[in-house]
């Protein structure tokens, strides 16, 4: 049996460890040990502790820095996380190495985590990362903007990866850590996963890739059943904390459709004062295989495992994007021709307008059925038979 750990470090929401979940149930029958050890912890009780995994908490940079505005590269996203500070990213680099110390891993899987990966840098173990493009950029020096609606010079993403390769460089020195020649380094693992496809590719510049399709958790989740009626089905899925829930759910409470709606921690009194029978609410996460195949369109904030099984499924999506991340991925599947972006509502959003265009025009449902048929060989088992493979064949190495 070999020992496991899933780390993730940055980003939000549940999506993370909710999409690496089948992997880990399907390493853990091929008789190995996973640990997690994860960002946020507020639903790891039900999606992991239930399915009888351990977590940890992992080591993160709480403070905020207001002074810095939205990152325009990689470097800068590092920079919103402690890199600005080398006594800062030491005691996370510290904290990262005891845990894998007492952890000792023959296999680390990095989901969107920077400071493990600089933790672990010349260690015995094999590491492997895991998620989509976006948390690996490609291997070039400079890498390229995060921000491709912003004019963003060379000069300016040199000087920014070279600053933060000096934070990087003088921790590793201090801790006894490889170097790095170039930010990128940071990346170079035993085995680089995107786990998705080529098309909805966060850094069109990437020469070439280990694509293994999206990364999906088609199989939790509640099952549900449409409220009674005959209008269109759709399926929504909104972020705590979106500041635009409220104008959705109205809207969707005044049109001839019939909506699912998930979106934790909302409000009792906001459900009840737009409840209709043409209307669920669940707290809960719904069952996104059924939720995929059934619906007619889906709404949600760009959310990269949601938005890759609707359109495995052919459904066309209407996309609200709440940071840099899934406004560039947003932007891949509006490209494709199967979404609405809406990345700024403005003081008169037109919410019926949107839900209603995705609804009767037919090329959102041509362009995302188009998706469905390329990649309608793509089979979850077989992906995560082939996983297994891999993470097996490092582990023999």
């Amino acid at each position: 049996m070999s020992r496991i750990v899933y780390a993730w470090e940055l980003g939000a929401n549940y999506g993370h460890m909710a999409a690496f979940l089948p992997l880990a149930k399907a390493l853990r029958a091929a008789g190995h040990d996973v640990t997690f050890v994860i960002k946020e912890l507020t639903h790891a009780e039900p999606l992991l502790g239930q399915e009888g995994f351990a977590y940890l908490q992992a080591p993160l940079w709480l403070l905020r820095l207001e002074s810095l505005t939205h990152p325009i590269n990689y470097a800068e996203i590092l920079f919103k996380v402690g890199y600005l500070s080398k006594p800062g990213v030491t005691g996370l680099v510290r904290a990262w190495r005891k845990q894998l110390d007492l952890l000792r891993p023959d296999l680390l899987i990095v989901d969107h985590g920077p400071t493990p990966l600089l933790a672990s840098r010349g260690a015995p173990f094999k590491r492997m990362t895991f998620g989509s493009g976006f948390f690996v950029p490609p291997q070039m020096t400079p890498m390229p903007t995060i921000r491709p609606e912003v004019e963003v010079t060379q000069a300016k993403l040199i000087e920014t990866e070279n600053l933060a390769l000096s934070v990087i460089n003088g921790v590793a020195h201090e801790l006894q850590l490889p170097p790095l020649d170039a930010l990128c380094d940071l990346f170079d693992v035993d085995a680089n996963l995107l786990c998705t496809f080529q098309e909805l590719e966060h850094y069109p510049q990437r020469a070439t890739a280990e694509y293994v399709g999206s990364a999906l958790n088609l199989n939790e989740g509640r099952h549900f059943s449409w409220p009674n009626g005959t209008g269109p089905k759709v399926f929504v899925y909104l972020q705590a904390g979106f500041a635009h829930r409220e104008q959705i759910i109205a809207a969707l409470s005044t049109l001839p459709v019939r909506s699912v709606i998930h979106s934790p921690m909302l409000d009792p009194a906001l459900i009840q004062k737009y409840s209709q029978p043409h209307m669920l609410f669940s707290d809960a996460p719904l069952h996104m295989g059924q939720a995929s195949q059934e619906a007619d369109i889906a709404i949600c904030n760009a959310g990269f495992g949601t938005v890759s099984a609707q359109l495995l499924a052919g459904t066309p999506l209407l996309l609200f994007p709440t940071h840099q991340e899934q406004f560039m991925f947003a932007s891949a599947v509006t490209r494709l021709g199967a979404a609405i972006m809406v990345s700024n509502p403005g003081p008169q959003p037109a919410f019926q307008e949107w839900i209603m265009a995705l609804i009767t025009q037919q090329r959102y449902h041509d362009a995302a059925a188009a998706f469905q048929e390329k990649y309608r060989d793509f089979n979850q088992e077989k992906q995560l038979e082939q996983l297994v493979a891999r993470c097996e064949q490092l582990l023999r190495s």
